[in-house]
């Protein structure tokens, strides 16, 4: 045996398994988690909407350091704000190489850093709620779970990681009543939800008083998952008392103006929506946000506003996406009705028919109410939108000059109980309420199950602020004995949160 040329052998045999072995620990070290001063930079941008500026820093952060899975992280921000305000499918299909690839280079990262895992279940979320924007519900619930097993991984190696709990209490409060044909997901990979618990779990994680720098966008989208899992499943007084609180940069924060403008609408207070959304920020260095144009609409039709025109018309032509077309010419339609223009609103309830997609609830409503060769009531409609827009006294007044008599239909009779007892209901007439919500619920002709169902959720949570649990279960319940009717999902969903709050 030729001793030397063993041992050149040998040599050349480590030297090769050497430098796979320091090629790859160098390899797994190329992809890491780290907050620069450019990082931090671009947050602030980001949190403001000047997307542009953004995406430059962050461009030219990448070049800088190609291994810092950060700048995947905040640029993952960047499309999700861009999803939410263009709502364009065609774009979510576009971005969707991206997910997938910044999900693949956090998996390169150590998970010995928490901000690994934690990243990972954040961009899912992300995803999750574009999708639903589109309602691709089964995608939505995959990614779901996908961020919940990020989460719990990430809660047994680092258990005193803040932000584990702010977005594992939101996934445990939407989990908690989620939909009944989505309980599949639940079932797959063991998830639990809890509203109660996951709402506690999000709230103790915002009341944190000092938040990192770094952390500028993870607390502002645990503020986002808070107003709207308040706002839809929770209480509306909470929902508009915090985002009132934390909202109150909506000059300069085009994010802010859009969270406040959303949330004043839906919690009945058109009057400080139309303040937020006119005094928005607008100059060219913030994204372009359609979405506001259509809010802006909803807002002025709410109090009989001819100026909405205007905005929904800007909504339908600039719009990218197809999302809430069809509800923008459907409220076209409603507005020149209330105007007395009979033949401009016949031309826009076309319009609602041959424009846009049905993906939202809103536009499948929208769809269904056009197709029917009835007219809406005039007086029905002004008592709606006057409700919804929070102008009590103007409904009451108009309430106070009809009576059942006036109206022909059983479905129109129906339509005008429900119209009185919610305004007796958000006005604070609460006996009155109670009075009209029941009439309802005793109908034993049903033309629309939707407004037993919704009488009977109002009576639940009316119940349950009297502190009479056992009536406000009964209610809760009733809820999901209904069904077929229009936002089901929803209304059931509000129900259950209801029971869970009751911990039934």
């Amino acid at each position: 045996m030729d001793t030397r040329n063993f041992f050149k052998r040998a040599k050349s045999t480590w030297l090769i398994l050497l430098f796979f072995y320091f090629t790859g620990k160098s390899q797994t070290l190329t992809h890491y988690f780290s907050y620069t001063p450019k990082c931090i930079e671009a947050q602030s941008y980001i949190s403001l909407l000047k997307l542009d500026k953004a995406k430059e820093i962050l461009n030219s952060e990448k070049i800088k350091y190609p291994g810092n899975v950060t700048i995947d992280y905040l640029q993952n921000y960047i499309d999700f704000y861009t999803l939410i305000s263009t709502q364009d499918a065609a774009e979510l299909k576009r971005l969707k190489p991206q997910y997938d690839s910044r999900i693949g280079r956090l998996k390169k990262c150590n998970v010995s850093n928490p901000h690994t895992l934690y990243a990972q279940a954040e961009i899912h979320l992300q995803w999750a709620f574009s999708h639903i924007l589109q309602n691709e519900f089964a995608t939505a619930a995959m990614q779901f779970r996908s961020a919940y097993k990020a989460l719990e991984e990430n809660m047994v190696l680092h258990p005193n990681f803040e932000l584990n709990k702010k977005d594992m209490g939101m996934l445990k409060a939407i989990l908690g009543t989620i939909p009944d044909n989505f309980k599949w997901v639940l079932n797959i990979v063991g998830m639990k939800g809890d509203f109660k618990e996951g709402m506690q779990m999000l709230e103790n994680s915002l009341l944190q008083k000092d938040w990192p720098q770094e952390h500028l966008l993870d607390k502002q989208s645990g503020q986002y998952y808070y107003i709207l899992l308040q706002l839809n499943l929770g209480d509306k007084t909470t929902c508009w008392e915090f985002c009132e609180k934390y909202t109150r940069d909506y000059k300069t924060n085009l994010l802010s103006a859009y969270l406040r403008g959303f949330t004043a609408i839906k919690t009945g207070r058109s009057h400080e929506a139309i303040q937020a959304i006119a005094a928005r920020p607008q100059t060219d260095d913030y994204i372009q946000f359609p979405i506001m144009d259509y809010l802006h609409g909803v807002a002025l039709l709410n109090s009989l506003n001819p100026n909405a025109a205007i905005h929904f018309k800007k909504y339908v032509t600039f719009s990218k996406g197809q999302n809430l077309i069809k509800d923008a010419y459907k409220r076209l339609y409603w507005l020149n009705l209330i105007e007395d223009n009979i033949q401009q609103s016949l031309i826009y309830k076309k319009m609602a028919l041959s424009n846009g997609a049905m993906v939202s609830d809103e536009d499948k409503h929208a769809y269904k109410e056009c197709s029917s060769p009835i007219l809406q009531n005039n007086i029905l409609l002004k008592l709606r939108l006057l409700s919804d827009g929070g102008y009590y006294v103007q409904a009451n007044e108009l309430l106070n000059k009809f009576s059942l008599t006036n109206f022909a239909s059983l479905e129109q009779k129906e339509e005008f109980l429900y119209r009185s007892a919610r305004i007796h209901h958000l006005s604070g007439n609460i006996p009155r309420a109670i009075e009209f919500y029941g009439k309802i619920v005793n109908i034993t002709q049903v033309q629309n199950a939707y407004y037993p169902a919704m009488s009977s959720l109002q009576l639940g949570v009316i119940y349950e602020q009297l502190a009479q649990p056992q009536l406000a279960v009964s209610y809760y319940q009733k809820v999901l004995g209904f069904k077929n009717y229009d936002y089901r999902n929803s209304v059931s969903q509000k129900a259950k949160a209801g029971l869970s709050r009751l911990k039934q």
